[in-house]
């Protein structure tokens, strides 16, 4: 009688976690047709794409007189019901530039907002809950604002937090480490992010 018990048990917990872990929905391949996860990129998306229905411009990122990338942003005026998240953190109000080459490949994404909460443990938390990351520890540089860095075997996320008066401001960055230094001048293209640690230093152990 236990023993039929305890099978039980152990089938229905296989059965809710199967539909824990198969309930994610999958990110849409059009911005605006469901919620976009930055956090669930896989860098296969194209921003001709992704942004085919979308009022958005773009700004070249220059090398000499052609352009090595490209900054693509969403007008989010003219396209407020476009929900973009960092996994359970909406996003969508906040400024986020998609990177791209000038082929529309994805090179990675910022996101950049000011706001009076404290939100750091919970991006933190977005990020911890992911596997596969591993947190480089970062010195801390007097004066300049707290950086936060993971890394994946094919991404790096990076926060930067700072305060200025009442407020907290906030940069996100997510590449895809296909195009990580030196093979590739992020710190171009993810200008003032310092992506590539030319200012910060990971800590020694």
């Amino acid at each position: 009688m236990k023993t039929s018990l305890v099978v039980r048990v152990v089938l229905i917990l296989c059965v809710l976690l199967s539909f824990s872990f198969g309930s994610h929905a999958a990110n849409p391949t059009i911005l605006g047709q469901a919620n976009f996860d930055l956090m669930e990129m896989d860098f296969s998306e194209r921003m001709d794409t992704l942004l085919g229905q979308t009022d958005h411009y773009r700004v070249a990122i220059p090398d000499g007189p052609a352009a090595m990338a490209y900054n693509f942003i969403v007008r989010r005026k003219q396209d407020r019901d476009i929900r973009v998240s960092f996994g359970r953190l909406d996003v969508s109000r906040y400024r986020y530039e998609f990177k791209a080459t000038p082929g529309h490949d994805l090179i990675g994404v910022a996101i950049s907002f000011v706001t009076s909460q404290d939100l750091r443990a919970q991006v933190v938390g977005e990020i911890d809950r992911h596997p596969g990351y591993r947190k480089v520890p970062i010195d801390p540089m007097p004066g300049y604002p707290s950086l936060y860095r993971w890394e994946s075997k094919d991404r790096i996320i990076q926060l930067a937090f700072a305060t200025h008066e009442k407020d907290n401001v906030y940069s996100i960055a997510i590449v895809d480490r296909r195009y990580d230094c030196p093979a590739f001048p992020l710190e171009r293209v993810f200008v003032g992010e310092d992506i590539c640690l030319k200012t910060y230093a990971r800590a020694r152990r």
